[in-house]
């Protein structure tokens, strides 16, 4: 029994070495650890907040194109009498840069002017070959009611009155038409002047004296240098970036 106690006390004691040999070891462990957090810690600096102020810049290549170029033509056909003016010179809008041969304009004119003066002329007669056919119909109406005159002589007044009430009408289109050719005619002989649509500088040339146009020749290249725009392609992620009056700069 005495031999069992010392047992006891003896395995007691080794427990209680070894439970503390276990907490010193975790004491020094954790010593290391903090040794090492402490070797780690990375040094920072401090300093007071700076306001400061970033662009939002869009960097982006383009291509500067007149706002206005005009491929100049004639709308009518002729020979080339004058051209007033040449590569580098500065017009405006509206000015004659090259004058067409009018003479067969001008006597155009004059005869779209003849034939309108000669339908004018005809409504008069016409019109007093319709009231004397009118006023011969309605007289044989009432005279065939009383059966005064025979069925011939009516058809005969009948129809003398649709064709003078067909002549008036056909003279007045022939007057509107000859109307209608004279402005046509007027307008042809205006357009051979040939003028400048827009302001800009002749850039090109393609017409000489003497040469004869028509319709869709080119014959001179105007191009408004004054005012540029700027042709730009941005992906798509930059687009949204943009607004109407943003200044633009360039490089």
């Amino acid at each position: 029994m005495k031999r069992s106690g010392a047992y006891i006390s003896i395995a007691v004691a080794v427990a209680a070495i070894t439970v503390l040999v276990v907490q010193v070891s975790k004491k020094q462990w954790h010593k290391d650890v903090d040794m090492d957090a402490v070797d780690k810690v990375i040094p920072v600096t401090i300093a007071a907040v700076v306001p400061h102020e970033f662009t939002d810049d869009i960097d982006a290549v383009g291509t500067l194109k007149a706002r206005e170029t005009c491929l100049l033509s004639p709308k009518v056909a002729g020979p080339v009498n004058r051209v007033l003016v040449d590569i580098g010179d500065r017009i405006k809008a509206g000015e004659v840069v090259i004058r067409l041969d009018r003479t067969n304009f001008d006597l155009g004119v004059k005869q779209a002017q003849a034939a309108l003066a000669a339908a004018q002329a005809a409504i008069p007669q016409a019109s007093a070959r319709f009231e004397q056919a009118e006023k011969e119909y309605r007289r044989t109406t009432e005279l065939l009611e009383e059966k005064v005159i025979p069925q011939s002589r009516f058809d005969a007044a009948e129809a003398a009155f649709r064709a003078a009430k067909e002549m008036v009408s056909s003279v007045r289109a022939q007057r509107d038409q000859a109307k209608a050719a004279l402005e046509v005619a007027l307008e042809h002989r205006k357009d051979a002047y040939i003028r400048s649509p827009i302001d800009g500088t002749v850039v090109e040339r393609d017409v000489e004296i003497g040469q004869s146009v028509a319709p869709g020749n080119r014959l001179l290249r105007i191009v408004d240098q004054i005012s540029l725009k700027l042709d730009v392609d941005l992906p798509e992620s930059d687009i949204g970036r943009l607004a109407i009056g943003r200044r633009a700069l360039s490089a």
